[in-house]
């Protein structure tokens, strides 16, 4: 069994908090219209990652970026989800920016081959300070942060292009490109793994001092190798939330055991993923 601390939901530190509601099922999203198709190759200037670029008064850089499948988010009601868009991957970008005119957002892009994909501006209809990350979204009215703020962008599975770089474009300048890396690239051209939620089992009922488990088995039937990523939203006895990530082998299934957050009294968990949640309650025996 693995035991793994709860989080606080009003940022990423560790505790039991409040929670009210439950999280429904996450949606698919349309994928944004690129900003750009241009053919390539780049046609400004090239920065390594953490080097700066400057125009005029303006200084920003790009510190580094992480490709995923998915990402936890806050709903509104204050409980975790999943948001993973259809067909698609996530790039999370650090950046910097200092000056007496930050760039707005939608001065920022994602360039893959000849096409350049927009920051996005919300993830689920949140706004982007829901996705859980120790960084703050970036914005030009933001105070600068040294370690970078957080810019996220939507690009389809399996892309591919010469070009796989951040850009900005300046009001007034040629645009800055920083490439991102080769692990980054090749994360980016792989297909998406067909991961799933094949089992979710705990007991109905549990008496006062047991130590009841969840148990969670995960099924990748594809040729790649996988990662889910879900949350455990718990009601009832304990409002609280915890997030949960299974790298699955290709063509394997996986079995992880929880345990839960049992004080004899009526809990309520759900499991919350990319597919349908999965809601159970225990019950004290007797009860």
């Amino acid at each position: 069994m693995r035991r793994r601390d709860f989080l606080a939901l009003s940022g990423v530190a560790a505790g039991l908090v409040g929670l009210a509601g439950c999280a429904g099922q996450a949606g698919t999203r349309t994928l944004p219209t690129p900003l750009t198709e241009d053919p390539d190759p780049l046609l400004g200037a090239s920065y390594r990652l953490g080097e700066e670029a400057t125009v005029e008064s303006t200084t920003v850089a790009v510190l580094d970026a992480t490709v995923r499948r998915s990402e936890h988010y806050r709903t509104a009601s204050g409980t975790l989800d999943i948001y993973a868009p259809s067909d698609s991957r996530l790039v999370s970008v650090r950046a910097t920016a200092e000056g007496e005119s930050r760039p707005p957002l939608s001065a920022f892009g994602l360039r893959v081959g000849g096409t350049t994909h927009p920051a996005q501006s919300s993830v689920e209809g949140r706004p982007r300070s829901a996705v859980l990350s120790r960084y703050d979204p970036y914005g030009p009215d933001a105070e600068p942060d040294p370690d970078g703020r957080l810019l996220l962008f939507e690009v389809p599975a399996e892309s591919t292009g010469e070009t796989v770089a951040v850009v900005w474009t300046p009001t007034d300048g040629a645009p800055a490109y920083w490439p991102l890396r080769d692990r980054q690239r090749a994360a980016l051209r792989r297909p998406l793994a067909p991961v799933t939620v094949e089992g979710f089992e705990l007991p109905a009922t549990a008496a006062e001092d047991a130590d009841p488990t969840a148990t969670l088995r995960v099924q990748n039937s594809g040729n790649v190798d996988g990662t889910l990523r879900a949350a455990l939203n718990y009601a009832g006895s304990v409002d609280a939330a915890e997030t949960l990530s299974v790298s699955v082998p290709a063509g394997e299934t996986t079995t992880r055991e929880y345990d839960l957050p049992w004080s004899g009294r009526r809990l309520e968990v759900e499991l919350a993923w990319a597919g349908p949640h999965e809601q159970r309650t225990i019950e004290p025996e007797g009860g």
